[in-house]
């Protein structure tokens, strides 16, 4: 209403509002609302701003799970759903989003399956692939100093996937530990399932030979194909670093992984009073 006075302003306010049946104090009310939103209305914009700056900062590849991810970290408090309609109807510097895709029939729609990688800013390497499956997201992107007690928390599950005594968990806590310092100083890649970490690697050393220091998943994402997935993702990061070989101590439980991803045994290590692990490598072959 406000908006037919303003662009009809020959009409006059009183003759129009008295033509609509609207109390002149209404009126003059919804003029000061305009001019003075409420608190309501200035937090809706803050955070409509500031989901699309975290769009905008992921080339716009998240969806809105990665999106409520990212503001429940910045202490921002808000419901995914909301998250989730604001994040359908925000610009995206990519194109539609998965779930505008959705909700929008004509939006430009991808194959069942695909990929994109994209450069990470801090450390100048491909720190980043999304891959789309009907009703799943995966992304892979560089850990952040603060994940570190999340990663901690899931090696020290994905270790007791295996059966190992509770007292042996216990001593081993401080090798299934990672620091902030080791994500900020590292390259530690997480994938994340809607908006949850599912899994990690973390490359160490100096091409043109480095280790795989750790390859954890959480429990119930061993055997999805998760693992490859991440297996894949470290080896075209070390090769495109510069590496020729990369060398890890196994789990005896992951050993045939590593062995059907293309890495042979070259031999053995004694970690502990009776407890041996197999060592292997892999060569990085350019492509």
């Amino acid at each position: 209403m406000t908006s037919l006075i303003d662009e009809h302003p020959h009409l006059g306010v009183e003759p129009v509002l008295r033509e609509l049946n609207i109390p002149s104090s209404t009126y003059y009310r919804w003029r000061h609302a305009e001019k003075e939103p409420c608190e309501r209305r200035r937090q809706d914009a803050d955070l409509t701003s500031r989901i699309r700056q975290v769009l905008q900062d992921s080339g716009g590849i998240y969806g809105s799970p990665r999106v409520h991810a990212v503001l429940r970290r910045e202490g921002i408090h808000v419901g995914r759903k909301r998250v989730e309609a604001k994040t359908s109807t925000s610009p995206s510097p990519a194109g539609p989003t998965r779930s505008s895709a959705r909700s929008n029939p004509a939006a430009a729609c991808g194959p069942r399956l695909w990929t994109r990688s994209a450069w990470h800013p801090r450390r100048g390497g491909p720190a980043r692939q999304v891959i789309l499956r009907p009703m799943n997201e995966i992304i892979l992107r560089t850990a952040e100093p603060d994940e570190a007690g999340v990663l901690t928390a899931l090696t020290r599950r994905s270790k007791g996937h295996w059966g190992y005594p509770q007292a042996m968990l216990d001593r081993m806590a401080e090798m299934l530990s990672v620091s902030s310092a080791t994500v900020r100083d590292g390259h530690v890649v997480v994938a994340e399932r809607n908006g949850v970490v599912a899994g990690y690697y973390q490359i160490t050393g100096e091409p043109p030979h480095g280790e795989l220091a750790d390859l954890f998943l959480e429990p119930e994402a061993i055997g999805t194909g998760l693992g490859r997935t991440l297996w894949e993702h470290a080896v075209a990061s070390a090769r495109s670093a510069g590496f020729h070989t990369l060398t890890l101590e196994s789990d005896p439980h992951a050993e045939g992984f590593y062995l059907r991803m293309g890495a042979e045994r070259i031999g053995e290590r004694e970690v502990a009073p009776g407890r041996v692990l197999p060592v292997l490598r892999v060569t990085i072959h350019t492509a």
